[in-house]
Parts: structure tokens; C-alpha cells; sequence
């Protein structure tokens, strides 16, 4: 077997894999966009994308909220 074999790959290595680091640049829309596709990937019905907003240049911040209000009840 080989280092493939395992599942294992440059995927999975993180960044210390390559060191190499790329600006983005991306919008709030563009990040918006991305949370939808990968929410919609999850399958999970109780996840929905709730409020995306850009804090500064270099942070947007991305809320993702439950529609089951059962989940965090206490009694």
C-alpha cells in the first residue's frame, strides 16, 4: 500500500504542505455563496445561513443558525 492508499494526501496535510499562501480577496457575497453551497452539501435541514457581514478588509464573519428549537432547550 501506498501513501495513497491510506487516504492520506495533500489535501488532508494542511497548510504546512505548502507554505505558500494566496490572497483571496473575496467578497461577503462571494463567502455568502460558498456557506450556501457547502450548508446545502450537509444535508442537514435544521442549518440554514443566517447573517454573512464584513467586520474589516480582512474578516468576514458568516452566522449559521438552527431552525430546531428543540436542540438547545433546557429543563
Amino acid at each position: 500500500m501506498g501513501f495513497y492508499d491510506y487516504g492520506m494526501g495533500p489535501w488532508v496535510m494542511g497548510p504546512q504542505w505548502n507554505n505558500s499562501q494566496t490572497a483571496l480577496n473575496l467578497s461577503a457575497n462571494d463567502v455568502k455563496n460558498a456557506f450556501a453551497l457547502w450548508l446545502a452539501w450537509q444535508g442537514n435541514p435544521h442549518l440554514k445561513l443566517g447573517n454573512v457581514s464584513e467586520k474589516d478588509t480582512d474578516t468576514i464573519i458568516v452566522d449559521i443558525v438552527t431552525t430546531d428549537t428543540r436542540s438547545y432547550r433546557r429543563c
